[in-house]
């Protein structure tokens, strides 16, 4: 998919709580691809989604030393991938 100018895209978000600050899922249509963001705190129930166990490309959020740092990484299994984060990089708030 290449995004053009001049040609615009939905996007669909998905608040699994109801809630902006909590878990969220986003599509965009006529991409097969999902998007999956949630706090650390939350991480248990959004780890159990279907999204988390594929194939894909995670971010985690964070800071050091007072300075907002970004971890990218990919893994065959999102969820099993985080899961092991979580136990040993301790500075991530957000996914």
């Amino acid at each position: 998919m290449t995004i053009g100018e001049g040609h615009g895209r939905s996007l669909e978000l998905y608040y699994v709580d109801g809630r902006p600050d909590g878990v969220l899922t986003a599509q965009m249509f006529n991409w097969n691809g999902h998007v999956l963001k949630f706090p650390r705190t939350q991480i248990s129930a959004a780890l159990k989604r279907a999204e988390a166990g594929q194939v894909g490309v995670y971010v985690l959020i964070g800071y050091q030393d007072d300075v907002e740092t970004a971890y990218i990484g990919e893994s065959d299994d999102v969820a099993a991938r985080i899961r092991n984060h979580d136990l040993n990089k301790g500075n991530y708030i957000h996914a």
